[in-house]
């Protein structure tokens, strides 16, 4: 499943998804825009943006709704906190995945970095939508039985194949992107149990992991080429009995 999902990605282009897609995406990011908008202003908004600005650093990439710029990584973060801080962000219901939260910020921060066209981010985006999805539709509902929540896992993964796509990686690479943001997964559903604020950056969190795994991927610094099946991969440590067919079956 991972090489499948990789050499899909690597082959894919924006004129192969019909017309509807696209313009789904189209509606999907600027959705994301509107979420952002509601949600910037709220207290554990500015706290997430604070932070990221205190620690510093520099880039291309915007902090949405302010003249700020980051490294792609800590944009990417940012806005994904912005994206999921009140679950107004677009919901997979099959998959439990919020894949806006963690896909968009990632290609938008890369895609600013990288001077990408619209086009190249719409094409980015369905990759990771539909890969995020198609991962949380082999692994539910045993991920979340588990206790695994799928945006900053699933999210992760999906991120990672956007942003590998961005920058223009082989089939191979692509595969090794995937396999370091699985080094990245995580995000426990304890806050449904017990409260606390921490829900609120798991789309940052699927973000920054898949900036961070794609870019360490093109540095040499890659992951094993079979993640998802692997002994000890994805399938195996997050849901223990996955449906990779859900994954390859009809991809596109």
């Amino acid at each position: 499943p991972t090489a499948v999902l990789s050499d899909w990605a690597e082959g894919f282009h924006l004129d192969d998804a019909p017309a509807e897609v696209v313009e789904r995406m189209k509606a999907l990011v600027l959705d994301y825009l509107r979420v952002t908008a509601v949600v910037a202003p709220l207290p554990w908004s500015r706290s997430v943006r604070q932070l990221a600005m205190r620690l510093g650093g520099t880039g291309n990439s915007s902090v949405l709704l302010s003249g700020d710029r980051l490294d792609p990584a800590r944009a990417a973060f940012v806005n994904g906190a912005y994206a999921h801080a009140c679950d107004l962000d677009d919901t997979h219901v099959g998959s439990m995945h919020h894949p806006g939260a963690s896909v968009l910020p990632a290609v938008l921060a890369i895609a600013e970095s990288e001077d990408a066209g619209g086009r190249a981010l719409l094409e980015a985006a369905i990759i990771g939508y539909e890969a995020s999805l198609r991962i949380g539709l082999a692994t539910q509902p045993a991920l979340f039985q588990r206790g695994f929540m799928a945006t900053p896992t699933c999210g992760a993964l999906g991120a990672a194949l956007a942003v590998g796509k961005l920058l223009k990686f082989s089939a191979t690479d692509l595969a090794g992107a995937l396999g370091a943001a699985s080094s990245y997964a995580g995000g426990l559903a304890q806050f449904y149990h017990s409260g606390s604020f921490i829900k609120r950056i798991n789309g940052a969190r699927g973000a920054e992991s898949g900036v961070m795994a794609a870019l360490l991927s093109r540095e040499g610094i890659w992951g094993p080429r079979d993640i998802l099946e692997g002994a000890a991969g994805f399938f195996c440590a997050f849901a223990g009995n996955a449906d990779p067919a859900r994954v390859t079956g009809g991809l596109g």
